[in-house]
């Protein structure tokens, strides 16, 4: 959807910005859960 934005990006920029805020959260997400998981399974940052 970003590439096929591309080619109207000088006419209407918004057109971009729609699936490239789905993709940013849907990354950010991922990092926070991926975190969450390692914070929760990692011996080595649990405290005695």
């Amino acid at each position: 959807m970003i590439n096929a934005g591309r080619g109207y990006l000088q006419q209407a920029p918004w057109i971009v910005f729609g699936p490239g805020a789905a993709l940013f959260v849907t990354v950010v997400g991922l990092n926070f859960v991926g975190d969450a998981i390692r914070d929760a399974l990692d011996p080595r940052l649990r405290e005695t």
